[in-house]
């Protein structure tokens, strides 16, 4: 999917779950009708109430507790709001040097309120994440991973030892920049290189393939629309010889054609032409 509409994805669900919590404070889920004497901000009252019965319906409400239930049970659900754990992170980069901060210090920062845990699995984690920094030489904030130009921050891969790896997202941070958003150039790989240039010589055979057999049948339909216009011309010719019979009948009764004979046949019965 394209980054530009995945942002507007992102910012039309930002958008309808203010317009929630704007409900609910109105006391909708007690009273369907009383947040209808409120609109939202810049949001038409006949749009609205059309929106407040959406939110108000049976079908909505098993599937927004649902939701929170799901939600309840994410065992790393931070506190970072509607920003990615990734913008946090590059916030916090450092003014003077330009390097940005450790993820396992931004990990605590989210996953604690005040100097509580959100969870234990949380805590467990991040006692499991110190404890492997401190057993390993120290890391430079900001490198840069082979094959790519998106600068990293800082112990990305002891969290992703703690929390287990997956492609392009790492647990507790989130998704990697794209390369091609940022500009950075992928890594090349002889095998990859191979298949690419494997794949490209099978399209173009197959492309080659394909204009060869339409060249054949343009050639084929020209041939065929040849034939048929000397197929009507004959047609035309017959039928303007049986409208001349047909004439000549009229006035010779019993008048017989008799075909002329071809070049062949006439020397074949006449042979003192020789």
């Amino acid at each position: 999917m394209d980054e530009i509409e995945q942002l507007q994805m992102k910012a039309f669900r930002e958008w309808r779950h203010v317009m929630k919590t704007h409900w609910k404070k109105l006391g909708g889920e007690q009273n369907s009708e009383a947040p209808k004497r409120t609109p939202y901000k810049k949001v038409d009252p006949d749009d609205w109430k059309v929106l407040c019965d959406f939110f108000s319906c049976e079908e909505q409400k098993t599937i927004s507790a649902k939701n929170s239930n799901n939600r309840k049970q994410r065992l790393l659900e931070g506190g970072q709001g509607s920003k990615t754990i990734v913008a946090h992170v590059y916030e916090g980069v450092d003014p003077m040097t330009g390097e940005l901060p450790s993820v396992i210090d931004t990990f605590q920062q989210l996953h604690c309120k005040g100097n509580t845990w959100r969870n234990e699995y949380a805590a467990e984690k991040h006692d499991a994440m110190i404890h492997m920094r401190a057993s390993q030489p120290v890391e430079s904030a900001g490198s840069v991973e082979p094959g790519e130009e998106v600068a990293q921050p800082k112990d990305l891969n002891i969290m992703t030892q703690v929390l287990g790896p997956r492609s392009r997202h790492h647990k507790g941070y989130g998704s990697m920049p794209r390369l091609k958003a940022v500009g950075g150039s992928r890594a090349t790989s002889s095998r990859g290189t191979y298949q690419d240039h494997e794949k490209d010589k099978v399209i173009t055979t197959l492309k080659e393939q394909v204009a060869t057999q339409a060249e054949q049948l343009a050639t084929q339909s020209a041939q065929l629309a040849t034939q048929s216009a000397q197929l009507a011309a004959q047609n035309d010719r017959l039928n303007e010889t049986n409208n001349v019979l047909a004439q000549i009948q009229k006035f010779i009764p019993g008048f017989q054609y008799q075909p002329p004979t071809t070049t062949s046949s006439a020397t074949h019965n006449n042979p003192s032409s020789d």
